[in-house]
């Protein structure tokens, strides 16, 4: 409103009144000129109009256009006369192409820092949502806790006959409550892992341990899960040969004991191979798991290692797996800076998953 006043009256007082002989309001017309430039440079910056490289393409080149065509108009010679319009209209038509490509560059530069922004947006709602998530996820755990808690003891209790004897088909039905009811401890234990380590609130000790003994630790714990699934055990290695790491105990022993279990799920009445080796180039330690289970398909192996993820054919063969065993243990591992990896040669074929771990007992490792 301001602008287009300030724009009819500088006209008015520079052009009309003049025309009809009245001269005492010429002084009005800078003034209002001044206003305008004023008031469009301010909306220029208010609404993101101003752009210094645009701007100053544009007045390069109507700077060099004016200067041009002076030149044209001084011209002595015909020839001049002929060949100095020409090239002024070459050098307009050029710099219109100029201006036109400048200005296309901005827009593609304001549209990617607008469509950066909206990202940024929207990675800040999904940090607020998963944030949200862990939240559900820890506070169901706690309240699940403790009834699944009182409901596998109770059983056991009444297994172990503490609370008087149970008829055979009491027993049996007892039996199986137990069994669900840790079945779901597992699972709670699992998402409790998985919120623990999302929020970054996993704790390690780091120590020396020998990871033979360790493993032989755990065989022995699992030796009546191995029993009731009918699977056969194998440990391999050299038999004087000691294989000492730096590493957290317990969650060395969680990620071994999650991958153990997981091929004991899916290889049920068949064998497992354990082996522990050293590499004497870059003098790594490997322990390979090697099952004669169901096997992996090339899609599967590429996100096994992913949350609630588990092979295409793995719930016909085991029913209670949530997909978070090998993604705890991955993440445990690499907090250990070892690597994990884990292949098959097809369906039915069984699966090997190898660790290397990098870091012995006479290196520091770092808990980042």
């Amino acid at each position: 409103m301001i602008f287009s006043a300030s724009s009819v009256f500088g006209v008015l007082s520079q052009l009309y009144f003049p025309l009809i002989g009245f001269y005492s309001l010429e002084w009005l017309g800078p003034a209002l000129a001044t206003i305008s430039m004023v008031l469009v440079g301010y909306i220029m910056v208010l609404y993101g109009f101003w752009n210094r490289k645009l701007i100053l393409t544009e007045t390069f080149v109507l700077l060099g256009a004016i200067v041009f065509l002076f030149d044209v108009f001084i011209s002595r010679s015909p020839s001049e006369l002929i060949i100095k319009p020409i090239i002024l209209i070459l050098l307009i038509v050029g710099s219109i192409f100029l201006i036109k490509n400048v200005r296309k560059e901005t827009e593609s530069k304001e549209s990617v820092e607008k469509l950066t922004r909206q990202l940024s947006i929207v990675n800040k709602e999904l940090q607020t949502l998963d944030k949200r998530k862990t939240d559900f996820v820890a506070t169901t755990a706690f309240h699940f806790r403790g009834p699944v808690t009182a409901v596998k003891g109770y059983s056991s209790l009444l297994l172990e006959g503490s609370l008087g004897e149970l008829s055979s088909r009491a027993r049996v039905a007892v039996k199986r409550i137990f069994e669900s009811s840790d079945n779901l401890n597992d699972i709670i234990e699992d998402f409790t892992n998985v919120m623990h380590i999302e929020r970054g609130e996993v704790s390690y000790q780091f120590g020396h341990m020998e990871l033979k003994e360790l493993v032989q630790d755990i065989l022995k714990e699992m030796s009546v899960v191995f029993k009731n699934t009918g699977v056969s055990v194998h440990i391999s290695s050299k038999e004087h040969e000691r294989y000492n790491i730096m590493g957290d105990k317990g969650k060395v022993r969680q990620a071994i004991s999650n991958i153990l279990d997981n091929a004991t799920k899916y290889a049920r009445n068949g064998s497992i191979e354990v082996s522990l080796s050293r590499n004497k180039k870059d003098k790594t330690i490997i322990l390979s798991i090697t099952d004669s289970g169901i096997g992996m398909t090339p899609e599967t192996l590429k996100t096994i290692f992913k949350k609630f993820n588990r092979g295409k054919d793995a719930s016909r063969y085991y029913t209670g797996g949530t997909g978070l065993g090998l993604y705890v243990a991955r993440e445990i591992l690499r907090m250990h800076h070892a690597d994990i990896s884990a292949e098959s040669e097809g369906r039915g074929k069984g699966s090997t998953f190898t660790i290397v771990f990098k870091q012995h007992a006479d290196k520091k490792i770092s808990k980042k």
